[in-house]
Order: structure tokens, then C-alpha cells, then sequence
């Protein structure tokens, strides 16, 4: 298995535990506006994106 191979299926497997992992912290938010959790999704979006230019 070459280094690609390597990078591509830990990848794979963080994201595929990262995706299990999603409803214990969907959990949480239980008491959360949703209007809230809705800006903060878009603020650090323009955030992440402005540094990733």
C-alpha cells in the first residue's frame, strides 16, 4: 500500500468515526437556538474561508 493509499484510508476512517461520533454532540445542542447554531455556522464559514484564500 503505497503513502497515498495510507493518507486516503485514514482519512476515510476519521471521517467515518467523526460522522459516529456527530450525534452525542447534536445531543448537546439540545437547549440551542437554532437561529443561533445557523450564524455561527455562516460567521466561521467567511471565517475558515477568508484564511483558506
Amino acid at each position: 500500500m503505497s503513502t497515498e493509499e495510507k493518507k486516503g484510508l485514514l482519512a476515510g476512517l476519521f471521517c467515518y468515526v467523526l460522522w459516529g461520533c456527530f450525534p452525542l454532540y447534536w445531543k448537546l445542542l439540545n437547549d440551542v437556538n437554532s437561529f443561533e447554531i445557523i450564524a455561527h455556522r455562516i460567521i466561521w464559514c467567511f471565517v475558515v474561508t477568508y484564511f483558506l484564500r
